[in-house]
């Protein structure tokens, strides 16, 4: 169908005049009809000009919005009638910024800030998960591993649809053909101790050993061994919903120690420099029985003393405990959900450098064109086009140095020698390379400048002398760097003001900034005074 411009153009051109008086006699006429309903009035101010911009929320509107930033809920009926009674603003906010719900809105803030969300991140072997086998009609007939379906032979799929056995140790028992069929299996995620599940009997194997090869069928070395099942009601295996929580689970564990140094009013730099962390029931499960069992992320060593884990089971999903990590964890810059987050020195620094120092890394306008030798440059902080962000890049990943990439591990010193020789012997081809060269310390050299570096943690290619002290440091060395320069004091009431104020920072916002970071300083950097100052300022009343 043509449209009204075509429908116009098809008007012979002596009658568009009649067309458009005819067009405007029908809007003259909606208007007069609207008019005659008190529908189209302008208001008064438009007739006298523009509405006085009102300068600042009144009391009842300035307490409605301190209660949304606040605890994200409106105010009360009766926190309403005690404003009308003489309730003072500062007092709601003295009495809510100590609130629990406050507590998890700073949480909730700094989701922004630390990305906590590992959902990408695989913990379990795929080997290893357990998934439904349904019929034609989508009826759950049993439970099986699919990612391993070379242990069932000959079919190489889900096993048979009757009841299968278990011997006394805990092993399947197959039939002439080598086939098995389903049992009965107390799942460990259902809560209720009288569920029960149908699961193959090779997959719900309990045995501890395989006693085909002998591996240990609670870790990653009995992959696709037939000998080896899940374990006792399925521990080491898990599905995909039980995966989301055990990441969720993780995600969460961050928001913990916010609230926590929120509701103790601890210091801003507690929340990079704390050894308490939290664990609940799916992370506790996770670290006792699918820990060896790990995918591409291993969080090995464990992040956590296992030996002083609470005794929590798998359902406890909402019950968290506190725990005490070793002396070299900093706070959430190591915890495990920023570590599974970005899985690079390089990208663990570059999020901090921009979240928390407010200095995100911008190359020139315009770089220059590599030519072809350049390009081959190995060392990336000398490399055209590159040496502008990963000469401040590479030194400021080296404080995350002893922190396994693509992993969670702590890499401690007597284990994992700055050098070890045979990950230099393993990178010239005389033997080969065991799990940790491969993961953490350079066995290949692509270039001449490499060869130095073979048989040495991957954090020491190309770092300058001057700068291994930051692998000695550890991440805290990066806040102890912006604590001295003042960008990290800076940044913390620069970030804050923009969340709550509700839009970027001005230029006519400097003075306001100022004495933000003053009330900062003289508490002791505490987040709550800090919040506090900003939401009984002249610009958070303002009308936004």
């Amino acid at each position: 169908m043509p449209n009204q411009s075509n429908l116009f153009r098809l008007v012979n051109k002596p009658h568009r005049r009649l067309w458009a008086g005819a067009l405007f006699g029908i809007g003259v006429w909606i208007a007069l009809s609207f008019s005659q309903k008190g529908l189209s009035d302008p208001p008064r101010e438009s007739q006298e000009g523009c509405r006085a911009q009102v300068p600042h929320l009144d009391d009842r509107a300035y307490l409605r919005a301190l209660s949304l930033d606040l605890r994200g809920t409106i105010p009360s009926l009766e926190e309403i009638r005690e404003l009308k009674e003489g309730k003072k603003i500062p007092e709601f906010v003295e009495e809510w910024i100590q609130s629990e719900a406050f507590a998890k809105r700073a949480a909730r803030y700094h989701r922004s800030l630390l990305w906590n969300n590992a959902s990408n991140v695989r913990l379990v072997h795929f080997s290893q998960r357990l998934a439904e086998h349904r019929d034609n009609s989508g009826n759950v007939l049993f439970w099986y591993r699919p990612g391993g379906t070379e242990r069932r032979r000959p079919i190489g799929g889900p096993c048979k649809n009757e009841a299968g056995r278990l011997t006394e140790e805990g092993r399947a028992i197959l039939d002439e053909n080598g086939l098995d069929g389903w049992v009965e299996v107390h799942p460990y995620w259902d809560p209720d101790p009288n569920a029960k599940i149908r699961v193959c009997a090779i997959d719900a194997q309990t045995a501890p050993r395989s006693h085909l090869t002998g591996k240990d069928c609670a870790t990653r070395e009995s992959e696709f061994d037939p000998g080896c099942g899940c374990g006792p009601n399925l521990i080491w295996c898990d599905t995909w919903a039980v995966h989301n929580t055990i990441i969720e689970s993780f995600n969460r564990e961050v928001e913990q120690r916010v609230q926590r140094l929120v509701q103790q009013n601890a210091p801003y730099t507690s929340l990079f420099s704390s050894r308490l962390g939290f664990v609940n029931g799916p992370i506790v499960h996770y670290l006792r029985h699918q820990l060896r069992w790990y995918d591409s992320v291993p969080l090995l060593p464990s992040p956590y003393d296992l030996e002083r884990l609470p005794n929590l089971q798998y359902h406890e999903i909402d019950r968290w405990e506190q725990v005490e990590l070793p002396e070299q964890h900093a706070g959430v810059l190591t915890s495990p959900v920023y570590l599974m987050r970005f899985q690079t020195l390089r990208s663990r620094a570059a999020h901090f450098l921009e979240s928390f120092l407010c200095a995100p890394l911008t190359p020139p306008d315009h770089l220059p064109v590599a030519d072809e030798i350049e390009q081959r440059e190995p060392d990336v902080q000398k490399r055209a086009g590159c040496k502008y962000c990963h000469a401040i890049l590479e030194p400021m990943g080296a404080y995350w140095g002893r922190w396994a990439q693509q992993g969670a591990g702590y890499l401690n010193p007597v284990e994992f020698p700055d050098f070890l020789p045979e990950c230099q012997e393993c990178a010239r081809g005389r033997e080969a390379c065991s799990e940790r060269c491969r993961l953490h310390y350079l066995t290949r050299a692509l270039s001449n400048e490499q060869v130095p570096y073979l048989g040495m943690l991957r954090v020491f290619e190309f770092l300058r002398p001057e700068h291994r002290i930051h692998v000695m440091e550890g991440p805290m060395g990066i806040v102890r760097a912006g604590l001295a320069d003042g960008r990290l004091t800076t940044c913390t009431v620069r970030r804050a003001a923009e969340w709550l104020l509700g839009r970027p920072i001005e230029a006519s916002d400097a003075a306001f900034l100022q004495s933000y970071e003053k009330a900062f300083l003289e508490s002791g950097l505490s987040f709550r005074s800090l919040v506090q100052a900003i939401v009984l300022s002249e610009p958070y009343r303002r009308v936004r």
